[in-house]
């Protein structure tokens, strides 16, 4: 393989901020404080709400059949922390995608990257019961998206951001808590 493809996409992996180069000594994955959770998850509470109301009545039929398609998705990859968070992250970006705003999806998808890191914690620290709150977290977002309800949606989906973030958050200060006290 040519040296080229990895030299641009590790560049575009530096400009989403998920990859540090240091000349002469490589690249690495970016590390994240505890501190930048509720930032990253703040901005994710602000911006894709927005993306979604846009993008709710754009959506085509064939895009609401993906999207309960990508619903069912999560559902059944529950038990594989990788597939739980590929199908997420289909899930949300793929309803955000009839927006007509690529700045604010580009933004968007950025973000979410930032965050999957926590994201993964977060699957691994979710309960059966608290994994079934995600679940109808998502088809409540899906139902008001297919019924055309933009501000109901975008609602819905915020209260889905922040409660990650709080469960995120907590979870974190319970390790760093945890580590202190070894």
């Amino acid at each position: 393989m040519s040296r080229v493809p990895v030299r641009e996409a590790l560049r575009q992996l530096e400009a989403e901020g998920l990859v540090v180069q240091t000349p002469h000594a490589g690249a690495r994955v970016s590390s994240f404080s505890l501190e930048e959770v509720p930032e990253l998850y703040e901005l994710r509470e602000a911006l894709e709400p927005l993306v979604l109301r846009h993008s709710v009545g754009n959506l085509s039929l064939d895009q609401l059949d993906e999207l309960k398609a990508s619903m069912e998705r999560v559902v059944a990859t529950e038990n594989d922390v990788q597939a739980w968070l590929l199908q997420d992250r289909l899930f949300h970006l793929s309803s955000f995608q009839a927006a007509g705003m690529p700045t604010a999806m580009n933004l968007a998808e950025r973000i979410y990257n930032l965050t999957q890191s926590y994201r993964r914690q977060f699957f691994s620290s979710l309960n059966p019961e608290e994994m079934e709150m995600s679940h109808l977290e998502h088809r409540l977002i899906l139902d008001a998206i297919i019924s055309g309800d933009a501000e109901k949606a975008a609602e819905l989906h915020r209260l889905h951001v922040r409660q990650t973030r709080m469960v995120v958050q907590a979870s974190r200060r319970h390790a760093s808590k945890n580590m202190r006290s070894d």
